[in-house]
């Protein structure tokens, strides 16, 4: 049987009435869950962190006990977080209904500048952490260097006093070979002198081919500690050839 027009305008009525009750329940959910408690952030767990204060991750976060779990937006409260220095990654979860968790994988100290009377710590990837009073005995100490006036969270590697040691950085293998150093002494005419953590002496010389040199320099360093030869110096600055000088007292 034919639907007739007074009938179509009736299905028509009660549908948009349906929408309208549809859409007015959403609307008093919405309403419900941003004004009820039981969205309430009661908990923030903040984990991986040792460098960095948990009370200072929570400020720089944005977040506070309270807030609606709704209205957290993930990706702001990282971009947050990676605005402290040593915040290399974050990753916030929301834990239902009521907790938030966040991750955070910390920076860690690669070299260290001197600057003045305290030490710029740097990392891996150039990245500029603090001004520490106290030298850290375990990396390597740049010295000789000017440092320039950077802000925390700034690369070394944009900086035309320190992008000169560039090739040290964002590199693995580098990283290792770079680990067995102590000293890194910038000299005049571009001269670079490494004092080894076993107190071998190294002539580097200036910084060209310096993957090269140093991949060449782990070579040497690894086949003198498999061969246990007594070494004072190795002397890469005169000729081609690197030269190891032996230590026969």
């Amino acid at each position: 049987m034919k639907e007739t027009r007074v009938e179509r305008k009736r299905r028509k009525r009660r549908f948009i009435i349906k929408i309208i009750v549809f859409m007015l329940f959403i609307a008093a959910c919405v309403v419900f869950s941003l004004k009820s408690s039981f969205f309430q952030i009661n908990e923030i767990n903040i984990l991986g962190n040792y460098k960095l204060e948990t009370d200072e991750i929570l400020r720089a976060s944005g977040l506070k006990l309270g807030d609606n779990i709704l209205l957290v937006s993930n990706r702001q409260v990282r971009s947050n977080i990676t605005n402290l220095p040593y915040a290399k990654d974050v990753e916030v979860k929301r834990n239902w209904p009521k907790g938030i968790d966040i991750s955070v994988t910390e920076r860690q100290p690669y070299i260290q500048f001197e600057n003045g009377y305290s030490f710029a710590m740097v990392d891996n990837e150039g990245i500029f952490l603090e001004n520490s009073i106290t030298k850290i005995r375990d990396i390597p100490l740049i010295r000789n260097i000017s440092w320039p006036k950077l802000k925390f969270g700034a690369s070394v590697l944009e900086n035309e006093e320190t992008i000169v040691f560039s090739d040290f950085f964002n590199s693995k293998e580098i990283e290792d070979i770079t680990r067995k150093f102590s000293v890194i002494l910038s000299e005049e005419d571009n001269n670079i002198k490494i004092d080894l953590i076993n107190g071998v002496l190294v002539e580097f010389g200036p910084l060209d081919n310096v993957k090269y040199k140093l991949r060449m320099l782990n070579e040497i360093i690894l086949d003198i500690e498999k061969k246990n030869i007594p070494t004072r110096m190795i002397i890469m600055n005169k000729g081609e050839h690197p030269i190891v000088v032996r230590d026969d007292r």
